[in-house]
Parts: structure tokens; sequence; C-alpha cells
């Protein structure tokens, strides 16, 4: 697999800002990180995937129904696409979906930066992540954020990348990605993808949400209400009084 130094030297080889057998400077190079970062991630939450949602780990620091509907053993198997939020009172292990989607996220953030002493466990639970069967989250202030390889059954980490590390995606997407680049760049640059790339980036861009467009029905927006967007079928574990009481209006 292509690490993000070779897309990040291709999206600069698009352009013509490097010859032909050179690398980008260190300026450069850490400019494409910066860039290809925010690439990775806005096109998995947005074009191909979806929004995670939260997903409260414990109750410290907050009140809501949850406390009383939920015991800790439904916390520790969340849904796809969740975000993780550790605010649990001790430390835990957190079973990953059992049967993730090509393309699902799962991420884990610290508000509180409480997670050196009551660390999150995760377990692939029959997959890989990061090729391991399971990571320790000990780190305060962590947020990261990991994508399912159905190809690979591993879930990639995503965010917090350094720029010899591997790209999380086949490397048949590779192009997509240091076309991206370049059309980020060029606004920096005045240069200017050619008709042809443009239409190469077009036809990946089609392959790439075709294969991680996810299969699972997706949620809806309550802010939307006069909008139509389907709700996830795999998570109809609250109503509409418990949602309202959670979104601060008054619990009659």
């Amino acid at each position: 697999m292509s690490t993000l130094q070779f897309i990040a030297t291709q999206g600069y080889r698009e352009l013509n800002l490097i010859a032909i057998g050179k690398s980008p400077s260190a300026a450069q190079m850490d400019e494409g990180l910066l860039l290809l970062q925010s690439i990775i991630e806005t096109t998995v939450t947005g074009d191909a995937g979806e929004v995670m949602q939260d997903w409260p780990l414990g109750n410290f620091d907050r009140q809501t129904r949850d406390q009383i509907q939920w015991p800790q053993g439904y916390l520790s198997n969340p849904t796809i696409n969740r975000r993780l939020v550790a605010v649990n009172d001790a430390a835990m292990t957190v079973y990953l979906p059992p049967k993730p989607s090509d393309g699902s996220l799962i991420g884990i953030v610290d508000p509180f930066g409480r997670l050196a002493s009551n660390a999150v466990t995760l377990d692939g639970n029959g997959r890989t992540i990061e090729t391991s069967q399971s990571v320790v989250a000990n780190t305060n202030g962590l947020n990261r954020t990991w994508f399912y390889r159905a190809d690979l059954g591993d879930w990639r980490r995503l965010t917090d990348l350094a720029i010899t590390d591997e790209m999380p995606f086949p490397k048949k997407y590779d192009a997509f990605f240091w076309i991206m680049l370049a059309m980020r760049l060029s606004g920096r640059t005045g240069r200017r993808i050619s008709e042809m790339t443009a239409a190469s980036l077009a036809m990946l861009k089609r392959q790439f949400v075709a294969q991680y467009l996810q299969s699972e029905i997706m949620s809806r927006n309550i802010d939307l209400d006069n909008a139509f967007m389907s709700e996830q079928s795999y998570d109809r574990h609250w109503n509409g009084t418990t949602e309202n009481f959670n979104r601060g209006q008054e619990w009659p």
C-alpha cells in the first residue's frame, strides 16, 4: 500500500510543480500532509460515508434518561458510525460492531482528558483494529477515528496520520486522492488540472462512493423536520420524549 508521502509527491507532480524523479521540499510535504488529512476525513464523512453520532460510554458529568435506561453492557457494544465519548467512570472494554459495513466509521473522543486513568480497550470483535486484536485508548484528550476495510477485515486509522503512514484505502484509489490534493493545491499555486485529469477524478470518485456508501439506512437529522431523510434501522433505541429530554427540553 502507498504512503501519504507518495500521494503528496504525486499531487505536486500532477500539477507539474516538481520534476519527474524529484521530491517535494519539507515545507511542501508538510503542506501536502495537512491538506491530505483534511481531504481524507471530509471524503469519508461526506461523499461516501456518514457523519458519526455520539455514543457516551458512561455518565461522568452528565444527567440524562440514558442513565436509567441503558446498562453498561449495552454501552459497551456500539453500532456502526459512532463516536465513543469517553465519559466512563472506570476502565472498560468496548466491542466494535460484529458486522460492520465496508467503510464504516468508529471514533473515540476524550472531552474531559480522563483516558489516562479511565482507559478504553477497543476490541475488534472478530476483526482487527490497526492489524491487532485490540488497541488501548489511554491518552488524555485523544480524538481518533478508524475506517473499516472489508477487504482486509481491519479497522484502519483515519486521523493523526504521519507522512510515512500508509493510506487507509486500497491502492486503486491512490490517483483519486492525489488528484484531490492537486485540486486543493491549484488555488495556492495558480496551476490548473487538465480536462483529462478532471475526467479521471470524476470516474474515480464514482467508484469510491459506490464501494463505501453505507449499506445501512442512514440516520435522520431531527433538525430537518420537513426534509426527507431515512432513519437507521439498527438503532431505534430512543423515542421522541427521550431525545427531547437529552436535547435540553423540559421533562414533563
